[in-house]
């Protein structure tokens, strides 16, 4: 279901018992499932249960997500339409571009020393020095977030499984996050139905990560180098 998350899970040689929060109606209620898979991110309580480990390296940068209003930023450069633009100088390296609709932009200042802090009006001064344009930037949202390398040491416990983030993590430089989430549902989606359907086995679904987790670790090191 959507809106829901796992709050635990047993199994058994038969099925997996999975107990779940519908945050939604704010119920708890139990589904019996013949598999489980984790795709519940970063923070996946999925993983945290068949007791895998992520491992690898935190913090290779600090950065902010701003989301901000700006009328008229799209005609006050001369760079044309882009879905990003890169702001490479010493002063504030960024990333900025505009969102789905309107006169809504991001802006990404990266590698921010530690005791960097930005409130909504602390970031449209800091658009302002960014872009060299002077427009009246309203923030709408500031988040903090942490550029960090880990890889899971284990996707999968006999019925469960893990895909996307909640088994691999990187910096978001090369767009790479959703694509391996995609990839990794798609290769363990055929598996399982080859095994519901009675013409694949254990081995069918033990190639998952023998699969996938070499790909991941050759992802992982392409989105480290675009970050450095």
């Amino acid at each position: 279901r959507f809106n829901s998350e796992v709050l635990a899970f047993e199994q058994d040689a038969a099925s997996v018992q999975v107990t779940v929060r519908d945050l939604q109606r704010e119920n708890t209620y139990t589904v019996s499932a013949d598999y489980l898979v984790g795709a519940d991110g970063a923070r996946s309580l999925v993983r945290e249960g068949m007791g895998a480990k992520l491992e690898g390296q935190y913090g290779l940068s600090r950065n902010y997500n701003i989301v901000f209003h700006a009328p008229g930023l799209a005609q006050a450069h001369a760079l044309g339409p882009a879905i990003m633009y890169w702001q490479i100088n010493e002063d504030v390296p960024s990333l900025i571009g505009p969102m789905d609709r309107g006169d809504t932009w991001f802006f990404m200042p990266t590698g921010v020393p530690p005791d960097f802090r930005l409130d909504a009006e602390g970031s449209a001064a800091l658009i302002r020095r960014a872009t060299g344009i002077d427009l009246p930037y309203r923030a709408l949202s500031t988040d903090e977030w942490v550029a960090s390398r880990f890889l899971g040491d284990n996707y999968r416990d006999r019925r469960v499984f893990l895909v996307g983030d909640a088994c691999h993590l990187h910096p978001p430089f090369g767009g790479y996050g959703m694509n391996m989430g995609v990839a990794d549902s798609v290769d363990l989606g055929w598996k399982l139905a080859a095994v519901l359907a009675g013409w694949g086995g254990e081995a069918l679904l033990d190639s998952y990560m023998a699969e996938r987790r070499p790909v991941h670790q050759m992802v992982l090191d392409e989105a480290v180098a675009n970050h450095a």
